[in-house]
């Protein structure tokens, strides 16, 4: 997992996520959940 958390494929959902609706999921660092339809 921390090696996951130490790419640059891992920092860029990071930083624009939330400009697309995700959310990370705290279980899985690659899992993201989809908010934006629920935040409406």
């Amino acid at each position: 997992m921390a090696r996951w958390r130490n790419t640059w494929f891992y920092d860029w959902p990071v930083a624009h996520a939330a400009d697309y609706g995700f959310e990370p999921y705290d279980g899985e660092a690659w899992h993201w959940n989809y908010t934006a339809l629920m935040n409406e």
